[in-house]
């Protein structure tokens, strides 16, 4: 599915917390599906400032516009049996970590071109493979509307990873799984050691 940026519509987030990243490389999630870079947004609306108020404020009536300009409704009057929405409550997928009450989420996709990744200085680019499962972020994004799929969706264009956090995945980094337990081994132990081990297993 193409995916055309206005960019008189171009719009940056508020602050959200980073789910299911998948923005090194173009993936397909179903066979007869086109690939896309995307990345899972998760939102505590409790949390917001002023200006995350402000920016998620433009977000939501530039869907409402959308919503208007090719569908003829308000999005909220949209009937999700129909429609595919954008935002979604945390409820719904609280099996996974980082949702549950009080988040509202949306995933943003691009189809053609690898989001930037830029650091909190808006300089240093970041490595894909630092933007994780629970990073900080924020992204600039714009809504667009598909009548073929009868759905609102929200564009990914560039991101600027925030801040660390825990990670939502469990993962653990190499230094982390090693720096507990230094190098110390003797290599001219007694190679008899090895030999009582091999009793354990058998």
């Amino acid at each position: 599915m193409a995916q055309k940026t206005d960019k008189r519509n171009v719009l940056l987030t508020p602050k959200f917390r980073v789910a299911f990243p998948q923005v090194a490389e173009l993936k397909s999630f179903a066979p007869d599906q086109k690939g896309r870079y995307s990345c899972v947004a998760l939102f505590t609306l409790a949390e917001f400032t002023e200006k995350d108020k402000a920016k998620w404020s433009a977000l939501v009536a530039a869907c409402h516009k959308v919503a208007l300009d090719e569908f003829k409704k308000p999005w909220k009057e949209l009937d999700r049996s129909v429609y595919k929405l954008p935002f979604h409550k945390g409820e719904e997928k609280e099996q996974y970590s980082g949702f549950g009450p009080g988040v509202i989420y949306f995933t943003m996709s691009a189809y053609t071109r690898r989001p930037t990744i830029l650091g909190p200085d808006n300089v240093t680019p970041v490595d894909p493979a630092d933007f994780y499962p629970g990073c900080y972020a924020r992204a600039s994004v714009n809504p667009f509307a598909s009548t073929k799929w009868k759905s609102i969706s929200i564009g990914m264009n560039h991101l600027q990873k925030l801040g660390e956090g825990d990670r939502l995945d469990g993962a653990t980094s190499a230094e982390e799984d090693f720096g507990a337990d230094a190098n110390e081994y003797d290599t001219s132990a007694d190679s008899g050691v090895a030999d009582d081990l091999t009793d354990d297993i058998g």
